[in-house]
C-alpha cells in the first residue's frame, strides 16, 4: 500500500509542476498550470500520508505521553516481603505502541508496584505483591489484549 501511494503521489507531483505546452493564438503565449489550491492540498496530502506512515515509529511515544498523564488506580504498594519479581515473554509486539498499551494494562492491575516492557526484546519485566496479584492474573491482563504469552519466569524478592 505504501509503494501504491509514493507511485500516486509521485504521478500527482508530475502532473502538478510539469512543464506544459503553450498555447499561442493571436500573437499572445499563454501558460497555464496547475492551481494554488491544488498545489497546497497536494502537500498537504503528502505530509499527512508521511504522517501516517510513520506512525508505528512514534505511536508509542504518544501513548506512553498520554497513559502517563492519565490517572491510574492507586495500586502501587510500598515495597514488603511478600514482593515477587517475573519477566514474561510477549509474543505478538509489533510496534512501541503495542509495549505502551502492554505496561498501561500491567500498570492498572491491582498488585503491581512496577511495570516496564521492551518491545525490542519482547519481554515484561513486572514487580508486584504476590499477596495481591498472581503471575496467572498478570498473563491474563497481558493476553486481553490479544497478545500472547509465551513464558513467565517468575523470581523472588526483598
Amino acid at each position: 500500500m505504501l509503494g501504491a501511494t509514493a507511485l500516486l503521489l509521485a504521478a500527482a507531483f508530475y502532473l502538478t509542476y510539469r512543464k506544459r505546452e503553450s498555447k499561442c493564438e493571436g500573437g499572445t503565449c499563454e501558460m497555464k498550470g496547475a492551481s494554488r489550491a491544488s498545489k497546497i492540498l497536494l502537500w498537504i496530502a503528502t505530509t499527512m500520508v508521511v504522517a501516517f506512515a510513520a506512525f508505528p515509529y512514534y505511536s508509542g511515544a504518544l501513548l506512553q505521553a498520554s497513559s502517563q498523564n492519565a490517572p491510574v488506580e492507586a495500586n502501587h504498594a510500598v515495597a514488603s516481603s511478600s514482593e515477587q519479581t517475573v519477566i514474561i515473554s510477549v509474543n505478538g509486539m509489533t510496534c512501541g505502541s503495542c509495549a505502551a498499551s502492554v505496561q498501561l494494562a500491567l500498570d492498572k492491575v491491582n498488585g503491581v508496584q512496577s511495570a516496564a516492557v521492551s518491545y525490542e526484546n519482547k519481554e515484561a519485566g513486572v514487580s508486584y505483591d504476590a499477596t495481591l496479584v498472581t503471575p496467572e492474573q498478570l498473563k491474563a491482563a497481558i493476553e486481553s489484549l490479544g497478545f500472547k504469552v509465551t513464558r513467565i519466569n517468575e523470581s523472588s524478592e526483598k
